[in-house]
This record gives structure tokens, sequence and C-alpha cells, in this order.
């Protein structure tokens, strides 16, 4: 089947999709044990999505490894209003993920799309470096911060602008002297963007509004306009004489209603804008600025939760989420994509579309080492007896208009009960294989647990179904389609 055009609704494509496997390979063991997998590839070269549906009769999941899971904490500065001071979250991750990973796992703690986000290591008040989505987690300094941007799209019709902080204290009765001061890096630096159409004077604005946490309580618009400057530098951080003469003052952003662009070159949409955000601290008890302020931040709750994560046992819950979470392709995987012509590293991600009556999990126990051996995985991985709820882990067809939120199958709850376990002791190659299961019905199911090992048979307490030596586990749904 070609993939799903942008005319398409999905659940008619999925549909028809499931329709055409049907024709040919319609029985009663395909209605029982097939479900469909929903494909979504972005190229990111041209940002194309492509979205696919493929027929499974097993979900194969892989087993995190928290010993190698790095915390990584983020400050995230987001840009809508009213604004607060920044966030930090904690994410959870492989030491062998990249940068679009932690994207997408921050987009979705947050809401925020993942185009939308720009993250930046921040080393002594300034952005030290923008990371590409390439760039690998293990790379990252200690010593730096990590920050998370909330900007618009590039566009013809967007600024964006890098700012970073000082301090300067007025001498001469509130006149600020550059002789007379002394400047020194603070707090943390900004990204940000707007519309090229805005007036000098909402650009003063802009900032005033994103900087809304810095200021004293007490201090009314007016007044704040009075405790900082806003100057226009070179990637370097240089003074540009673009207001004027050679003065000092030439290169501070005026109050008018002039449009910023009309003092710029040809190509400031293209390129990014640099502005110092200098800070006037007065002696006066009103305007009195806490430094605190430009290095404060609140913690989400993802900052505990990813500590006791790593603590705690993986369940089928975590395998789930790591297989719902988008993946950059590697060089061996490129996907060909159809609007640039070229085989690329595409971030790809795999929902549930259809589900089956009777849901097969395979855990991935043999890691790959070398073409000569692969190591097996004797993680214990906590998986429920019953009431295991696919539904978070179904595509939504929330973005359709006159469309349930919900999967395709919404009207039969996505609830399952485990009536089968295959284990494996062993390694490849030389393994034992045992099994335990109990009896059902369409109606119920029984309580007693029997194990099966070769010849031997007998019943068991639930309790010991739950094994490091899982590998195949067999659900039954609650209400069959």
């Amino acid at each position: 089947m070609p993939d799903v055009s942008e005319e398409q609704k999905l659940t008619i494509a999925g549909e028809e999709s499931w329709d055409a496997h049907c024709l040919r390979n319609r029985s009663i063991v395909m209605d029982t044990f097939y479900g469909q997998f929903k494909s979504t590839c972005v190229c990111p070269l041209c940002n194309k999505v492509s979205v696919s549906f493929d027929v499974f009769n097993h979900v194969s999941l892989e087993i995190p490894q928290r010993r190698d899971d790095l915390i990584v904490p983020v400050l995230l500065f987001k840009s809508t209003l009213p604004l607060t001071e920044p966030r930090r979250y904690s994410i959870l991750i492989n030491v062998s993920a990249v940068v679009g990973d932690i994207k997408a796992q921050l987009s979705k703690m947050t809401g925020i799309p993942v185009q939308r986000l720009s993250l930046c290591e921040i080393f002594e008040h300034k952005i030290y470096e923008m990371c590409h989505d390439e760039k690998r987690v293990r790379s990252f300094h200690r010593d730096l911060i990590l920050a998370a941007y909330e900007i618009d799209p590039y566009s013809d019709c967007t600024m964006h602008v890098i700012s970073s902080q000082c301090k300067f204290k007025s001498l001469c009765n509130g006149a600020v002297q550059e002789t007379d001061a002394r400047k020194c890096g603070i707090g943390y630096p900004m990204i940000t963007s707007f519309s090229v159409d805005l007036s000098c004077f909402q650009v003063w604005c802009h900032f005033r509004d994103r900087l809304h946490y810095i200021f004293p309580s007490s201090c009314n618009d007016d007044k704040k306009f009075g405790l900082f400057r806003l100057r226009i530098v070179d990637e370097n951080g240089k003074p540009r004489s673009i207001f004027g003469t050679m003065t000092e003052a030439s290169s501070i952003l005026p109050k008018t209603e002039e449009k910023l662009v009309s003092f710029l070159e040809d190509d400031c949409v293209e390129t990014f804008l640099f502005i110092e955000i200098e800070w006037n601290f007065s002696d006066d008890a009103i305007t009195n600025i806490d430094e605190k302020n430009f290095t404060s931040f609140s913690n989400d709750s993802s900052v505990l939760d990813a500590v006791e994560k790593k603590r705690s046992p993986i369940t089928l819950e975590d395998c789930f989420e790591q297989f719902t979470l988008p993946e950059h392709l590697d060089d061996d995987n490129r996907w060909y994509c159809s609007a640039c012509k070229e085989h690329v590293r595409a971030c790809k991600t795999m929902e549930l579309w259809r589900l089956p009556n009777i849901l097969i999990i395979h855990l991935k126990r043999f890691e790959f080492k070398h073409s000569l051996r692969r190591q097996k995985l004797e993680t214990l991985i906590s998986f429920p007896l019953e009431g295991l709820n696919m539904e978070k882990y179904c595509a939504s067809t929330s973005n359709e208009s006159n469309e349930h939120n919900f999967f395709v199958d919404a009207d039969v709850p996505a609830v399952y009960d485990l009536f089968g376990v295959v284990n494996h002791m062993g390694r490849m190659g030389f393994g034992h294989y045992t099994a335990c299961a109990r009896r059902w019905n369409e109606d119920s199911m029984e309580n007693d647990w029997v194990t099966f090992d070769d010849s031997s048979v007998r019943r068991i307490n639930k309790d010991q179904v739950n094994s490091s030596s899982a590998y195949v586990l067999f659900y039954r749904r609650r209400v069959f389609i």
C-alpha cells in the first residue's frame, strides 16, 4: 500500500490498508492474532511527514537498561505569556541517545512541538553551542548547562535573537556612564523570536515581558524600562553602531516607533541578531534587583521521577514507552524521502493502531554485541497478570475533525489479561524453554496457573509467573472484536 496522502483521513487510510491485506490473508488466525502498526517518518532535510500502516502478529519490545541510562537536566525557557522563571526537567535517557531524542521526550512532557524547541549548552552566561539533533548525549560536558528554548520556526517573517546578560551600576546620581561601569556576565542567556514587523519600542516590550520574573514585584512597567537597556552587538559581543553617529549610544536600541528591521541588513531574518541586555543595579529600595532572580528556576516533578524511575524495577509499561518514542534511524536503515529523492536518517515513530484479540509480546532478551556474540539480558520485567490497558500506546486521531480522540477500535476496551508465558533459560543456542499458562474461555479465565517443563506439569502460585526468564507473553482481550 502507498503512504497516506495529505487528503486522506488516517482512519480511512488505515482501514483501506487493513482491507487490502485481508483480501489475500483472511483467516481465523489473522482475525485473532493480527493487529496493525502506524509508522510515521519525518525527513530531517525537508520535514516531509510520511505515514504508513503495517500488519503485525506480535510486538517486539526492547528492554531498557537503566544502568546505562543518564539523567539529563534541562532548563526550559518558554515563550508563551504570561512567563515565569525557567523550569528544570529531568530526562531519563539511554547513553547512546541523541539530542533529537531529548527534544522528543521534552516535547512529550510539555506539549511544545519538537519544531519549536532549540537545545543549547550554556557556559559562563553565554551560549556555548547550539546542539544539532544528531549530537550524542554522551558528548555533553558536565560543567555546562543544557537549556531548551521555545522559539518560532525559521521563516522570512521571523527574527531570531541571541541575548546575553550583564550588569552595571550607576555611579553619578542615577546616570549611567560607560567609563564608570564595570560589566560582568550574569544570569542565563536568551534565545527568542519575534515578527520582523515589530517596532523598536515593541522589541523593548518583548524583552520586558520575557524578563518578568527578574524585576522586583513592586516595580511598575515604566520603571522596568529604567532598569535595563538593549545594546545591539555582533557575534563577538562588540557594539554595532547602527543608530546614528559613532557614539556610545549608537548601539543602544532606541524606544521609537520605527521598525527595527529598517536599521539592519537585508539578511537579518536569515541569521541571528545579537543583543546584550545590560542591567542597572541601583540603590533604590523600590527598584533594587535581587541577583538570585537571574539564576532562579522551578523544578518539574520529573526531577524526582527520573531518580525514582532509575532506581525502580523495569516494567512492561517502560518497554512500551520506549517502543513508542521517536527513533533516529541509523546509517544501515536509512529511509527514502520521495520529496528529497535521497536516503536519509529519518525520525521514525511506531504506534499501535489496530489491536488484536490475542496480543503476543516478545521481549528482546538477546542484545547484539558483535557478529559472533549476543548477550542474554536477565533483567526482571514486571508485567501485570490482569488489567493491562493498551489505550495509552495506541495512536490518536485527535488531529482530524469529527473523529474520536482515540484509536480505531474506540468502542471496545483495550484491556488485556495474561494467560501464558514462555520462559527461556540459558543462552542463545544452548538454552531451555518452559511455559506457564492458565485455562480460559470467551466468558472467563481461571485463577490457577500451571507450569510446563518437558514432561513435568504442576501447579504454581501466581507470584511465580513473573520472572527474569520471561521471554514471550500472551495476553487476551477481555472483550473480543
